[in-house]
Protein backbone atom coordinates (compact mmCIF):
# COMPACT_ATOMS: atom_id res chain seq x y z
CA UNK A 1 0.00 0.00 0.00
CA UNK A 2 1.22 3.59 -0.41
CA UNK A 3 2.28 5.68 1.49
CA UNK A 4 -0.92 7.53 3.85
CA UNK A 5 -1.66 11.12 3.00
CA UNK A 6 0.62 13.14 6.01
CA UNK A 7 -2.24 16.33 5.23
CA UNK A 8 -5.11 14.33 6.16
CA UNK A 9 -3.60 12.70 9.21
CA UNK A 10 -2.25 15.84 10.31
CA UNK A 11 -6.18 17.76 10.07
CA UNK A 12 -7.50 14.75 11.62
CA UNK A 13 -5.56 15.05 14.61
CA UNK A 14 -6.06 18.83 14.78
CA UNK A 15 -9.41 18.33 14.93
CA UNK A 16 -8.82 15.94 17.21
CA UNK A 17 -6.84 17.49 19.76
CA UNK A 18 -9.20 20.52 19.42
CA UNK A 19 -12.18 18.73 20.27
CA UNK A 20 -10.22 17.39 23.11
CA UNK A 21 -8.41 20.16 24.52
CA UNK A 22 -10.17 22.90 23.96
CA UNK A 23 -12.94 24.52 25.94
CA UNK A 24 -14.28 27.33 23.30
CA UNK A 25 -14.79 24.64 20.09
CA UNK A 26 -14.51 26.15 17.41
CA UNK A 27 -15.30 23.25 15.39
CA UNK A 28 -16.51 19.90 17.60
CA UNK A 29 -15.07 16.81 15.90
CA UNK A 30 -15.96 14.03 18.07
CA UNK A 31 -14.93 11.08 15.83
CA UNK A 32 -11.53 12.89 14.24
CA UNK A 33 -9.84 10.79 17.44
CA UNK A 34 -11.07 7.39 16.41
CA UNK A 35 -9.82 7.78 12.51
CA UNK A 36 -6.56 7.82 14.03
CA UNK A 37 -4.67 4.97 15.88
CA UNK A 38 -2.70 5.79 18.84
CA UNK A 39 0.64 5.14 17.50
CA UNK A 40 -0.52 7.98 15.04
CA UNK A 41 -1.82 10.31 17.69
CA UNK A 42 1.05 10.26 19.58
CA UNK A 43 3.81 10.54 17.00
CA UNK A 44 1.98 13.56 15.59
CA UNK A 45 1.72 14.64 19.06
CA UNK A 46 5.73 14.24 19.63
CA UNK A 47 6.85 15.26 16.07
CA UNK A 48 4.88 18.55 16.47
CA UNK A 49 6.26 19.77 20.10
CA UNK A 50 9.88 18.49 18.76
CA UNK A 51 9.69 20.52 16.00
CA UNK A 52 8.53 24.10 18.12
CA UNK A 53 11.79 26.66 17.08
CA UNK A 54 10.65 25.81 13.64
CA UNK A 55 6.88 27.24 14.33
CA UNK A 56 7.98 29.51 16.81
CA UNK A 57 11.68 30.59 17.28
CA UNK A 58 13.07 31.27 20.74
CA UNK A 59 9.76 29.55 22.38
CA UNK A 60 10.51 28.48 25.88
CA UNK A 61 7.79 25.85 27.50
CA UNK A 62 7.04 22.39 28.17
CA UNK A 63 6.36 19.95 25.13
CA UNK A 64 2.71 20.12 26.18
CA UNK A 65 2.79 24.22 25.86
CA UNK A 66 4.82 23.69 22.52
CA UNK A 67 2.02 21.26 20.95
CA UNK A 68 -0.54 23.34 22.64
CA UNK A 69 1.18 26.94 20.75
CA UNK A 70 1.59 24.86 17.42
CA UNK A 71 -1.76 23.20 17.03
CA UNK A 72 -3.39 26.62 17.82
CA UNK A 73 -2.09 28.79 15.91
CA UNK A 74 -0.28 26.25 12.82
CA UNK A 75 -2.23 22.95 12.88
CA UNK A 76 -5.95 23.61 13.95
CA UNK A 77 -7.22 27.17 11.86
CA UNK A 78 -7.42 26.31 8.20
CA UNK A 79 -9.24 22.76 9.45
CA UNK A 80 -11.26 24.25 11.84
CA UNK A 81 -12.25 27.18 10.25
CA UNK A 82 -13.18 25.34 6.78
CA UNK A 83 -14.92 22.69 8.31
CA UNK A 84 -17.19 25.26 10.60
CA UNK A 85 -18.06 27.31 7.74
CA UNK A 86 -18.65 24.57 5.10
CA UNK A 87 -21.12 22.95 7.46
CA UNK A 88 -22.89 25.45 8.38
CA UNK A 89 -23.26 27.04 4.69
CA UNK A 90 -24.57 23.18 4.51
CA UNK A 91 -26.99 23.49 6.89
CA UNK A 92 -28.85 26.50 5.49
CA UNK A 93 -28.38 24.41 1.81
CA UNK A 94 -30.23 21.62 3.64
CA UNK A 95 -32.83 23.70 4.71
CA UNK A 96 -33.15 25.00 1.22
CA UNK A 97 -33.63 21.67 -0.12
CA UNK A 98 -30.40 20.47 -1.22
CA UNK A 99 -30.39 16.93 -0.87
CA UNK A 100 -26.84 15.80 -1.70
CA UNK A 101 -23.03 16.70 -0.53
CA UNK A 102 -19.97 15.61 -2.37
CA UNK A 103 -16.72 15.93 -0.30
CA UNK A 104 -13.99 15.99 -2.36
CA UNK A 105 -10.74 15.31 -1.00
CA UNK A 106 -12.29 13.36 1.55
CA UNK A 107 -9.52 12.80 3.70
CA UNK A 108 -10.20 11.64 7.18
CA UNK A 109 -13.37 13.94 7.23
CA UNK A 110 -15.77 12.69 9.70
CA UNK A 111 -19.30 14.33 8.42
CA UNK A 112 -20.65 11.07 7.62
CA UNK A 113 -19.92 9.43 10.94
CA UNK A 114 -20.93 12.29 13.29
CA UNK A 115 -24.13 13.32 10.62
CA UNK A 116 -26.09 15.82 12.50
CA UNK A 117 -29.76 15.34 12.95
CA UNK A 118 -30.64 18.32 10.02
CA UNK A 119 -28.82 16.14 7.44
CA UNK A 120 -30.96 12.93 8.12
CA UNK A 121 -32.00 12.90 4.54
CA UNK A 122 -28.77 13.79 2.58
CA UNK A 123 -26.62 11.34 0.42
CA UNK A 124 -22.85 12.27 1.24
CA UNK A 125 -20.44 10.94 -1.22
CA UNK A 126 -16.60 11.13 -0.44
CA UNK A 127 -14.42 11.26 -3.16
CA UNK A 128 -10.21 10.68 -2.59
CA UNK A 129 -7.88 8.93 -4.03
CA UNK A 130 -8.14 5.29 -4.61
CA UNK A 131 -5.24 4.53 -1.32
CA UNK A 132 -6.92 7.08 0.56
CA UNK A 133 -10.22 5.67 0.73
CA UNK A 134 -9.36 2.04 1.20
CA UNK A 135 -7.13 3.28 4.08
CA UNK A 136 -10.01 4.93 5.17
CA UNK A 137 -12.97 2.40 5.21
CA UNK A 138 -10.43 -0.03 7.17
CA UNK A 139 -10.03 2.64 9.54
CA UNK A 140 -14.45 3.15 9.42
CA UNK A 141 -14.57 -1.21 10.02
CA UNK A 142 -12.20 -0.88 12.97
CA UNK A 143 -13.68 2.52 14.32
CA UNK A 144 -17.56 0.60 13.89
CA UNK A 145 -16.06 -2.68 15.88
CA UNK A 146 -14.88 -0.92 18.75
CA UNK A 147 -17.99 1.10 19.47
CA UNK A 148 -20.27 -2.17 18.91
CA UNK A 149 -17.87 -3.40 21.74
CA UNK A 150 -18.69 0.10 24.08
Amino acid sequence: MEQKSMTALVSAFSRAYHCENNKIKVFNDTVAKLLLTQQEYQQISSSMAQGIQFFNPGFVGSNEEALRWIVDNQLSPSPLGRSAFAEQLLEKAVKSGVSQYLIFAAGYDSFAYRQPSWADQLQIFELDHPVMSADKQERIKIFNTSSENL
